[in-house]
């Protein structure tokens, strides 16, 4: 049954398909939205002039950086961000589908190949989504259909674009190694950062994620590039708890007592 079907019998009362694309959403929304007047919050801030222009590959096989940025809003450093966390994440996909299928488990089979179908249609690589759509398909009809080939291609697209990926990883290290000196960051202006975080993530607020570019900004190139970058991890996975602890230790850090102690 197409996926529409099931929405609208499940109750719905629409259906926007993966990828989303921005524009398409924003016209089946616009169908059911009442007019009125309403208070809009602002969670993302315009990029400052100041701010550096995201260098990428002019090509990655198998990913259509074009459409995947239109769904990105064309934010670079959050497409290259997001690529890494499919990485991270699905890496271990082809083994874990094949183990499903050989104990005979299609619905975690079936649930394993649309999971990556749907990350795979958000970041652009349109050749893994077809194939783990097709994949999808024959599993959930369960005909005893010889999945072998459907296999082949999915594991060969898969792969393709895990080594674009690496791809993108190593220009990542590349930038990373050629800010190898330290700076120290300006106190006066990342001390309330710090402060606005750590009420965010209490409140579990969806600002974390850009007061959280704003502290990368101010300390970029300072003696906590890993702490910023185990605090981020933290916040992409939603542990807040371990976040917390992180932005603790920053704020009692020698630099930022000796701040509060000279006031």
């Amino acid at each position: 049954m197409p996926e529409i079907k099931k929405c609208l019998k499940a109750g719905m009362n629409d259906h926007a398909t993966k990828p989303i694309e921005p524009q398409k959403l924003f016209a089946t929304l616009i169908k059911w939205i009442k007019p009125g007047v309403r208070e809009v919050l602002v969670l993302r801030q315009e990029k400052s002039n100041e701010e550096e222009e995201e260098n990428l590959p002019e090509c990655l096989p198998g990913i259509d950086i074009k459409s995947a940025l239109v769904r990105f809003d064309g934010d670079k450093g959050l497409f290259r961000k997001v690529m890494l966390m499919f990485q991270d994440q699905q890496k271990n996909a082809t083994k874990e589908i094949l183990e499903a299928i050989e104990e005979s488990n299609m619905v975690v089979a079936e649930r394993l190949a649309h999971t990556t179908k749907g990350l795979a249609g958000n970041v652009g690589a349109m050749e893994l989504f077809d194939s783990a759509d097709k994949l999808e398909s024959a599993i959930e009809k369960r005909t005893g259909e010889d999945l072998a080939p459907l296999l082949n291609n999915f594991e060969e697209r898969f792969n393709q674009v895990m080594e674009s990926i690496n791809l993108l990883r190593e220009t990542t290290s590349t930038e990373n190694q050629a800010e190898k000196e330290i700076t120290e960051p300006d106190l006066e202006k990342v001390k309330p950062i710090l402060v606005k975080l750590a009420d965010l993530i209490e409140a579990n607020s969806v600002e974390v994620e850009d007061y959280l570019e704003s502290l990368k900004k101010h300390m970029k190139g300072s003696k906590f590039r890993e702490e910023l970058k185990k605090f981020e991890e933290s916040i992409d996975a939603f542990d807040f708890e371990n976040a917390k602890i992180i932005l603790a230790e920053i704020r009692q850090s020698p630099e930022f007592c000796n701040e509060r102690k000279n006031r």
